[in-house]
This record gives structure tokens, sequence and C-alpha cells, in this order.
């Protein structure tokens, strides 16, 4: 599938004009008719743009072996899912590091939450 015929059916799929995803991306509706018919190539931005408002990764709008995976519904930043989904090149001994590293960032988020919440003043006991 050719990148205008993937752009095509997603916008399709989302039920998108043109001119509404054109918009949304910041060009004409025209120039992406033109992108869609593989007249055009477009700009870096402009992938980014589109991966980011059509809520894909880039690399299946620019690569052919690369399955479309969209972010499940817990998933609200395009750009992490990019960086995570990137993250599969990487030595498995560096993505043991990265996943300690996340843990634990959440868990220092949690335990905030928690003091945060535990700073609340009891109430006295009759």
């Amino acid at each position: 599938m050719t990148l205008g015929e993937k752009i095509r059916k997603l916008r399709e799929e989302k039920k998108l004009s043109q001119d509404k995803l054109g918009e949304a991306i910041g060009i004409y509706g025209r120039h992406l008719s033109k992108i869609e018919n593989n007249k055009v190539s477009p700009s870096l931005d402009v992938l980014r743009n589109l991966a980011t408002t059509l809520g894909i990764s880039s690399d299946y709008l620019i690569f052919d072996d690369v399955p479309l995976k969209r972010p499940s519904e817990k998933v609200f930043d395009a750009e992490l899912f990019d960086l995570f989904y990137a993250l599969e090149e990487l030595p498995k001994e560096k993505i043991d590091h990265l996943k300690v590293f996340v843990n634990d960032l959440i868990l220092a988020n949690k335990a905030s939450h928690f003091v945060q919440t535990s700073k609340r003043p009891y109430s006295k006991r009759k």
C-alpha cells in the first residue's frame, strides 16, 4: 500500500473530508488530495501532523513493512506512542534499564500522590 493509500484509508475510517484533515494538519485539502494520489510527497512536519491527528505511528506511514499499530484508548499522546514503538530497536539490556526507570518514575508519582492525599487533616473523634 502506498503512502497516499494509507492516508486516504485512515482519513476515510475517521470520516474526515480532505479539507477537514488538511485544516487539522495545516495544509489545504487540495494538497492533501495530491498526497493521497501520490503526486507529491508530504514534508516531515506534515507526516508528523498526520500521524498525530490520525492517532497512528509515523513509521506506519513511512515504511512498507511496519504493521498498523494504534495506541490503546489509554494512550493519549501519539508522540509518546511513537517513541515507545521506536524503542523496539534498542538492545535488550537498554530496554531492561528503561523499564526499571519508567517503573521507578511511575512508583515515585504514585508515592507523591499518596503523600499529598495523606496530608489532609484528620477530623477529631468525639
